[in-house]
């Protein structure tokens, strides 16, 4: 059986608020982490429901609606936590699921779990909250809070491709143990690179103002000359 799975990557771009106290935007770290996990469920056979499938800010009810039309098994939300908004000494993860879904504590469980040994976090426990997207969608669900934005080493790891990498990898070994099914670990060659060009251009200053749009939504990228 393939099983189908509903991937929200919360918050949009211009989401009021949900910056670091010096203004890096959350949608940042969940965007390309979902993108992360997206991939590995495709690689471990699943099915995989976009939610957010652009990084507009779509209402909590349109991205609960695209899970519930596609029937999809499970939904997961991916977050970086706050709590006041300026920096502070909170820290770590936390993962949540709707109060009285006992299969939405067993995936919480097992997702929580799989981050804890796979990341050297703060373990802020397996926690119930009416979230609306855990409120309205009609399978298991859970909503993960990988860090806190507003503590300043873990404000760091949200710009982190390597935590971003780890955090979609521990998520997609939950949802495998919760599905009975084993993890198999994306194969990375050692003597292969993939490259994306967003652009080649004879004026300069044009391959300058793709490179400060392509930074200004969170993607790493660098000029070089042919």
């Amino acid at each position: 059986m393939k099983y189908s799975i509903a991937i929200d990557d919360g918050h949009g771009l211009e989401t009021a608020g949900k910056r670091t106290p010096d203004g890096y935007i959350e949608n940042n770290f969940n965007h390309f982490t979902k993108e992360f996990l997206k991939e590995e469920l495709i690689f471990n056979g699943f099915t995989v429901v976009d939610a957010s499938p652009d990084r507009s800010d779509n209402s909590l009810a349109n991205r609960c609606e695209i899970a519930n039309k596609a029937k999809a098994d499970i939904f997961v939300s991916i977050h970086f936590n706050a709590m006041s908004g300026t920096w502070g000494s909170w820290a770590g993860i936390e993962t949540y699921s709707y109060p009285g879904s006992e299969k939405g504590r067993k995936l919480a469980t097992l997702v929580h779990q799989s981050l804890m040994k796979g990341t050297a976090m703060v373990d802020r426990g397996i926690k119930t909250a009416g979230f609306y997207v855990l409120k309205h969608t009609n399978m298991p669900a859970v909503l993960v809070e990988c860090g806190f934005m507003d503590n300043k080493r873990e404000a760091l790891l949200m710009k982190s491709n390597e935590y971003r990498k780890e955090c979609a990898i521990e998520i997609c070994k939950g949802i495998c143990k919760y599905f009975d099914k084993e993890y198999k670990p994306i194969e990375v060659s050692d003597d292969k690179i993939w490259v994306v060009q967003a652009g080649a251009f004879r004026n300069k200053q044009n391959a300058i103002d793709c490179e400060s749009f392509l930074k200004s939504k969170g993607i790493d990228c660098f000029i070089t000359v042919k």
